[in-house]
C-alpha cells in the first residue's frame, strides 16, 4: 500500500498527554507508556491534548517526534468551561480527531470524535474525603462526558463493575485494559548516594507513592512501629512526594518517636523507586483503595516481596502472589511484615510467584488493547 494511502488509513487519535508536564505517578506513567506505545504504531496519527498552560515547554521536550502537539488550553479554564457546557470543542484545539482519549478523567467535549475516558478509581464518587482537591469536580465532568456518550476504560474489573453500578453506564460501554509493568533493568541503578547515607545500611521496608490519605501510609507507620518491636534495626522508607495526608504522617512518625527509623523521601525519580524496590526487604501497598496497583507488581518484577491490604483491585492484578490482609488492619498488617522478612521460605515462595505474575503484564499488551478499543469505538 503506498505511504499516502496508509496515512490516510490511520485513525486520528487525540491523547490526553497532561500527566506527562509533572513529575510522573501512576496516570503519568500510563499516559507516558501509552503515548510511546501508540507513537510507534502505523496504525493511528497521535496528537497531544494538553490541559495545561504552564506545562507546555515541558510537553514539547517530552513528546516524540511523531506526535504533534494542539494548542494548550489552561486547566482551571477547561475544567471550568466545561463543568459548564459543552466548549471549547475539541475541534478547536485539533481538527479531524476520530477519538479524544481523556487519560486522567477528563475529556474534552467533541461533536465529531468518539469520546473516551480513563477512570482509574471510584474514589472521587466513593470517598472524596480522601482525594485531594483537584478530585473534587471530577465527577460532575465524568458525568457531562458520560451524558455525551463516552465510552469509559477502567484499568481493572474491580473498577468496570463500580462504574457501571455507581455512573449508571452500559456495560457495553465500559471497557477493561490491563495496565503494564515495566521489566526489571538489565543494568540498575545505585542507590543514591545521599538516600543511602540517610538509610545507613539498615534493611529498608519501601512504600511508594504520593503521601494521601487513600494509601493509608499513617496506618502503614504504626504496623512499623509493631514490626520494630519484634525485628529492631529496620528502616521504613515512604518514597513520595507530598500530598493531603503528609501533616498527619508526620505526626504519627513522631508520636511513635521514630524520626531516625523512617524516611519520608519526598518524590523519587524513576531509577531511584527503581533501586529502592529492588533493596527492600519487603515493599508494602497500604492503600485503602487502588484501581490498578503499580507498586506491588513493581516490587515483583524486580523479584522483591509485596505485602499489600486487599482494597480495590488489589486482589485481581496481584493474585496469589503477594501477601494480603484486610484494609485497615494494621495487626495483620505488621504481621504478613514480620513473616515476609523472617520466614525465609515464605520469602521464596513470594518472589517466584510474583515474577510469574508481573510477567502476565506488559506495556505491549496494554497498547495493542488501546488500538483495537480505538478501531471499535471510532
Amino acid at each position: 500500500m503506498p505511504a499516502t494511502d496508509q496515512a490516510k488509513r490511520r485513525l486520528r487519535i487525540g491523547l490526553d498527554v497532561t500527566p506527562l508536564a509533572a513529575p510522573l505517578t501512576g496516570i503519568g506513567v500510563f499516559a507516558d507508556r501509552l503515548l510511546r506505545g501508540l507513537a510507534d504504531s502505523e496504525r493511528v496519527d497521535l496528537v497531544g491534548l494538553a490541559f495545561t498552560a504552564r506545562g507546555r515547554a515541558v510537553l514539547r521536550e517530552t513528546l516524540p517526534a511523531s506526535v504533534s502537539l494542539a494548542r494548550p488550553i489552561p486547566a482551571a479554564v477547561g475544567r471550568r468551561a466545561w463543568s459548564r457546557g459543552d466548549r471549547p470543542d475539541v475541534s478547536a484545539l485539533a481538527s479531524n480527531l476520530r477519538v479524544v482519549h481523556g487519560t486522567n478523567f477528563i475529556t474534552p467535549p467533541s461533536k465529531h470524535a468518539t469520546e473516551l475516558v480513563s477512570i482509574h478509581d471510584m474514589g472521587p464518587w466513593l470517598t472524596p474525603e480522601l482525594s485531594g482537591e483537584v478530585a473534587t469536580d471530577l465527577p460532575l465532568l465524568v458525568d457531562r462526558s458520560l451524558a455525551r456518550g463516552a465510552h469509559v476504560h477502567a484499568d481493572s474489573h474491580f473498577v468496570a463493575e463500580q462504574v457501571v453500578a455507581e455512573l449508571d453506564v452500559a456495560p457495553e460501554r465500559v471497557h477493561v485494559i490491563h495496565l503494564g509493568v515495566d521489566p526489571a533493568p538489565d543494568r540498575p541503578a545505585p542507590m543514591p548516594a545521599e538516600l543511602a547515607d540517610r538509610i545507613g545500611g539498615r534493611p529498608i521496608v519501601v512504600a511508594v507513592g504520593t503521601i494521601e490519605r487513600r494509601k493509608g501510609f499513617d496506618r502503614l507507620v504504626e504496623a512499623f512501629a509493631d514490626l520494630l518491636d519484634e525485628v529492631p534495626g529496620l528502616c521504613l522508607v515512604l518514597a513520595g512526594g507530598h500530598g493531603n495526608a503528609s501533616l498527619a504522617v508526620e505526626a504519627t512518625i513522631r508520636r511513635h518517636r521514630l524520626v531516625d527509623q523512617v524516611i519520608v523521601t519526598g518524590y523519587v525519580s524513576d531509577d531511584d523507586k527503581a533501586a529502592l524496590l529492588r533493596d527492600a526487604e519487603v515493599v508494602v501497598s497500604s492503600a485503602i483503595h487502588e484501581g490498578f496497583g503499580f507498586v506491588p507488581l513493581e516490587a515483583m518484577a524486580v523479584g522483591t516481596p509485596a505485602v499489600a491490604t486487599a482494597g480495590g483491585s488489589i486482589p485481581e492484578i496481584c493474585g496469589d502472589a503477594a501477601s494480603l490482609v484486610p484494609v485497615g488492619d494494621g495487626d495483620a498488617l505488621a504481621a504478613a511484615m514480620h513473616r515476609v522478612v523472617t520466614d525465609d521460605a515464605h520469602r521464596a515462595e513470594l518472589i517466584a510467584a510474583g515474577l510469574e505474575r508481573a510477567a502476565a503484564f506488559s506495556w505491549q499488551a496494554t497498547v495493542e488493547g488501546f488500538l483495537e478499543l480505538y478501531e471499535t469505538i471510532a
